[in-house]
């Protein structure tokens, strides 16, 4: 599928579905009837409206983090302006945020002080 998009002509360097001039509605939405829906009826995906092409980009970026692409990158590719439009949709995507809070977690209660078991105390009356 990707060899296929790519094959597809395209001037626009800086967008793939959208020319970047008037409302991308009408260019992705045009793009989208000719060449994704195709695509995501022979793949048999049920997509409702127009989230056909996004459902292709937010699995680009899924697929990225969960394979260790930083956050930072991520956004870049996906043209984001701040790195926090690309937090709020997708920091669950990113097992190394996960692992680090972890390890910050295990390694802070092996440094507590160790405390007395209350074992050895007598229960009050």
């Amino acid at each position: 599928m990707a060899a296929e998009l790519l094959a597809v002509p395209n001037d626009n360097r800086r967008f793939f579905f959208w020319s970047g001039v008037g409302a991308p509605k009408s260019i992705a939405g045009n793009w989208g009837k000719r060449f994704i829906v195709p695509c995501f009826n022979e793949a048999r995906i049920e997509s409702i409206g127009h989230m056909r092409s996004h459902r292709l980009r937010d699995t680009f970026a899924c697929e990225l983090l969960t394979q260790g692409v930083s956050l930072e990158h991520v956004s870049k590719l996906l043209g984001h302006k701040s790195i926090r439009v690309t937090e709020k949709s997708y920091a669950a995507w990113v097992p190394s945020r996960q692992e680090a809070l972890d390890n910050a977690v295990v390694k802070a209660w092996k440094t507590l002080p160790q405390t007395k078991s209350r074992q050895g105390r007598k229960r009050a009356a």
